[in-house]
């Protein structure tokens, strides 16, 4: 990014006037700008002489190089600054980088490659994700998030007639990152023979899965790690050294195995005590990393967390009506009495790696941007407004009358930014008092909430189209404005990202 030049300021010292002995009166003849009697002499150098002219080339230049180095030298500062800066920004968990003018397009892909991106899986800045082709087979992509080109591709299953026929391309494949000490990232991907097809929300089965294949690779290569059969399903997450999965039964339960992740031995089981709704099993069947332990998700309505041995703890119970992962990888799941009855009747539970569950009235607004300003604060919105938790006692700190959409939220420099009926609002994390509030134009909608780590930035949508608003974090100020293609606004390695219906296009500085 191109940088001003900074003005140098030139401060002239405050001439002290003293008094000098009396001297005579210049002759009435001599020239204007002759000395005085008594006063030293001090010309310009006569013409042709060549000492003169070398004193008087030297003062240039010695400014000269002064005034170069100062110039220099404030450069490098603001540079150090920059950098400074970029690192601290680069820091806050969830941020995008850094937007000081409103982006443009910078690529866009369509077809199969949108399709990685859009699965959200990045590892060493690439977007990976499983893709079936028009044959049916299926192949594991690596897209490169700077340029959208692609790295690599490596096919894993090969064509499948009654695959090829359906319209259910990622219900039976999905990716997790490994987690590795150190090295390379690797990223492991499952998928079944299973065929399916998604019609009004609901999954309809043509065949049922029986077998179910896992491949471990470098991210930045795609080299095999590891290639092997493995339990058939699509839910997984990875522990280190050990793979889980988990599947819809045909007794009504969701079966759980834990695996070897090189070997395939089997390391325990858990099969859930609920029977869960057969139409809805497939759809909600879900598996969140947090920390050493996984967050089971399933149509039973009741999210069961597992430790790393297989031990389960069911930490609510109730319907689920929404759950989520937040910026520091903490699990948001959201129950109520009824699904539908909205928030009055809703419960969060937030499952924190290494902490106790915290239980919070109403739906939680879990940070999708954390610059750690706020470590002891959460926050959950009900109809009533808005609620501050002390994340250590579970007491409630504060009440806002601020009613939050349930879009996430942000925390930066002290406050918890949320998304309102109306436009934006930012709330001070001490007291929950209002410090600013951004509306939207008439019959605009803000539908997302991100940031660079300085700025709101506000996806809003209205009948001319979708914009991206960038507010000043200290006063809600608007900072620029910037059309956005239609689509969902995702941060992907510090990059935003927005993936629509079979496009996905990169907005940049």
């Amino acid at each position: 990014m191109a940088r001003a030049v900074p003005m140098v300021r030139v401060e002239v010292e405050e001439t002290v006037v003293r008094p000098t002995p009396a001297r005579a009166a210049p002759r009435a003849d001599a020239p204007v700008g002759d000395p005085a009697p008594g006063d030293p002499v001090a010309r310009d150098p006569a013409p042709g002489d060549p000492a003169g002219r070398r004193r008087h080339v030297g003062r240039w230049l010695v400014g000269a190089v002064a005034l170069a180095l100062g110039l220099v030298g404030a450069q490098a500062t603001l540079d150090a600054r920059d950098r400074a800066l970029d690192a601290r920004l680069a820091r806050v968990a969830g941020a995008a980088e850094r937007l000081d003018a409103a982006p443009v397009p910078a690529w866009r892909t369509d077809g199969v490659a949108a399709t990685a991106i859009g699965q959200r899986l990045v590892a060493g800045g690439l977007a990976v994700g499983v893709l079936t082709m028009a044959d049916g087979s299926r192949d594991v992509a690596a897209y490169d998030l700077a340029d959208g080109r692609r790295r690599w591709l490596v096919r894993i299953d090969g064509p499948d007639a009654l695959r090829a026929r359906t319209d259910a391309p990622r219900a039976t494949a999905s990716c997790a990152l490994v987690p590795v000490a150190a090295g390379a990232p690797q990223v492991a991907c499952v998928t079944t023979d299973q065929v399916a097809t998604r019609w009004d929300g609901m999954l309809y089965v043509t065949r049922q899965a029986r077998h179910g294949h896992l491949v471990v690779l470098d991210a930045a290569t795609g080299r095999r790690v590891v290639d092997r059969e493995t339990a058939p399903t699509p839910a997984l997450a990875v522990l280190p050294g050990l793979v889980v999965l988990a599947q819809a039964g045909g007794d009504g339960r969701t079966h759980v195995v834990a695996e070897d992740l090189t070997t395939g031995a089997v390391r325990w089981r858990f099969v859930s005590p609920d029977r869960a709704d057969v139409a809805m099993a497939e759809p909600l069947l879900r598996l969140f990393r947090v920390g050493d332990e996984v967050v089971l998700v399933d149509g039973s309505g009741t999210p069961t967390v597992l430790t790393a041995d297989g031990a389960a703890r069911r930490p609510t119970t109730g319907p689920l009506l929404g759950w989520s992962q937040d910026a520091t990888g903490r699990v948001w799941l959201v129950t109520g009495a009824a699904v539908g009855s909205g928030d009055a009747s809703a419960r969060t539970v937030v499952v924190r790696p290494g902490l106790p569950d915290l239980a919070l009235p109403g739906r939680g607004a879990a940070p999708t941007v954390d610059d750690a300003s706020l470590p002891g604060l959460v926050v959950s919105s009900d109809r009533a407004g808005t609620l501050g938790t002390d994340a250590t006692t579970g007491a409630a700190r504060w009440r806002s009358p601020v009613q939050a959409e349930p879009i996430g939220s942000l925390v930066l420099g002290g406050r918890v930014v949320l998304g309102t009926a109306d436009g934006v609002a930012a709330l001070d994390g001490r007291d929950g008092s209002t410090a600013w509030v951004a509306r939207t134009d008439d019959g605009a909608v803000v539908s997302a909430l991100a940031s660079d780590g300085r700025r709101v930035l506000a996806v809003e949508q209205g009948d001319a189209g979708t914009a991206l608003v960038a507010l000043r974090a200290s006063d809600g100020g608007v900072e620029w404005r910037a059309a956005l293609p239609p689509g969902d606004l995702r941060v992907l390695d510090r990059r935003l990202v927005v993936v629509g219906a079979g496009s996905a296009t990169r907005v940049a500085p």
